[in-house]
């Protein structure tokens, strides 16, 4: 984030900086990650290395399993970028308050992710224990959780909905509009937790 800051405001890289940095996170993400590994050594619990029979058998329960979790996050990341490109079409006015909108979405999404995810790891573990019932009770203990952080991320947003728009813009109309469709994102809070925790 600061390195984007740096290029496109001070070294005026414009646009291709903000690619180039996002890569390089990503790079330096799987760089931090597969360090922390080697590091660890917590692959020796569970690997034994590398045997090309073993890698290219079951690939049928991979694929299973794999592509509609593919599919179903790829339609909804098709979801946002086609509704971007239709807000497009609305005028500068509208896309501008859609922009605000899906970046304090993207932003208040990133602190309920983990917990989905550690949810979803939870049920998985007393799934693969043969413990329905702990899977259960771990699922409707994240539904309330998650309800909490959906509530606590979601309404501080509804609250300063008159006052974050100008973050972003010093535009009135743009302002007044992302104002309007800021209380829609509790609603999504809720909905997006429930819909990631069934995942």
């Amino acid at each position: 984030m600061f390195a984007q800051y740096y290029f496109i405001v001070h070294l005026n890289y414009g646009l291709r900086a903000s690619a180039v940095c996002l890569s390089l996170s990503f790079g330096c993400m799987f760089l931090c990650e597969l360090g922390y590994i080697l590091a660890s050594k917590v692959y020796k619990e569970t690997w034994s290395g590398f045997k090309l029979n073993s890698a290219l058998s079951n690939w049928s329960i991979f694929f299973k399993l794999g592509i509609p979790g593919v599919l179903m996050v790829a339609l909804e990341e098709w979801c946002f970028e086609m509704m971007t490109l239709m807000a497009g079409t609305l005028g500068s006015v509208t896309l501008g308050a859609q922009a605000i909108v899906f970046q304090i979405q993207s932003i208040i999404y990133m602190v309920p992710l983990g917990l989905f995810t550690a949810v979803n790891i939870r049920v998985g573990q007393r799934l693969g224990a043969f413990d329905p019932v702990g899977a259960r009770y771990v699922y409707f203990t994240a539904l309330t959780i998650i309800s909490i952080v959906a509530l606590f991320t979601g309404l501080p947003v509804v609250l300063l909905r008159h006052y974050i728009p100008y973050m972003f813009t010093s535009d009135e109309e743009v302002c007044s509009l992302a104002s309007q469709l800021l209380p829609m994102l509790l609603l999504f809070q809720f909905l997006e937790g429930f819909a990631v925790s069934t995942f």
